[in-house]
Parts: structure tokens; sequence; C-alpha cells
């Protein structure tokens, strides 16, 4: 017996399904919304992720620091400083253009976090369960996935 069968006066009755009808919408868009958030999350540690390596990558090309013991100051010197400078070298003019990734791998997922949002609000409105039955919209979002996926880098 649920709870709706309790009461007895139908005009109580209809507005407690109402607000029923309106709390579970407005948590389908909080669920909507958190899975929103779930993606950005994990997208943005991404990208935190592949900027640290590249940093890294630049750091341990470096020499290590002067090292002093007894009144000494030693310095590590390299065999193969030529190649480790130009390694490091290259590393720093790959900066701009891996940052630059980065952000067009960011704003491609955004758009099609945006469009996705879009559509499935559209399919929320229209009624429709299964949003691979609901093609209005549907080529927008798809171009806009294929366009994340293309200009992803990570």
């Amino acid at each position: 017996m649920s709870a709706l069968e309790n009461i007895e006066d139908a005009e109580d009755r209809a507005q407690a399904q109402a607000t029923i009808a309106r709390l579970t919408q407005e948590r389908d868009e909080v669920v909507e919304a958190a899975r929103v958030y779930i993606a950005e999350r994990d997208h943005e540690r991404a990208r935190v992720a592949r900027a640290v390596t590249l940093l890294t990558g630049i750091h341990s090309l470096l020499s290590p620091a002067l090292v002093e013991a007894n009144g000494k100051t030693y310095i590590f010197h390299s065999p193969h400083i030529h190649e480790q400078l130009q390694a490091l070298s290259d590393k720093v003019r790959a900066l701009p253009d891996e940052i630059d990734a980065l952000g067009a791998a960011a704003t491609a997922r955004e758009e099609a976090l945006r469009a996705l949002a879009e559509h499935l609000r559209h399919c929320r409105e229209c009624g429709e369960t299964d949003i691979s039955s609901c093609y209005e919209g549907w080529p927008m979002w798809v171009a806009a996935i294929d366009a994340a996926r293309k200009g992803s880098t990570i």
C-alpha cells in the first residue's frame, strides 16, 4: 500500500502527486548535473596529470643542485650534457603547444558536455526515456562528441 492511498481527499492526493512529480524532476536534474560535474572533474584531473607529467619531464633533465659536504662544494657534470640540453630545449619549446592542446581538448569536451546536457533536457521535455530513440538534436550531440575525441590529447 503506497502512502498516496492513505490520502482520502482527492484534492490532497492530486497535490501530493504533483509534489512527488516535481521533486522527482528536481532529483533528476540534480543527478544530471552531478554526472556533468563528475565528468568535468575527471577531465580536469587528467589535464593536471598531463601538466605534471610535462613539468616532471623538464625537471628530470635539470642538473642536480650543488652539494656541500665537509666544507667542499660538489657539482655534477653529466657526460651527456649536450643531449640533455637539447632534450630540455625541445621540451621547453613544446610547452606552449602542449598547453594549447590541453585547452583545446578542454573546450571541445565542454562543448560536448553542453550539447549532451541540452539533448538530455530536450528528451526530458518531450518525455522520451531512451535518449538514443529521440533523434531531434542527436546529430549535434554526436558531432560535438566526435570533435572532443579528435581534439583530445589526453
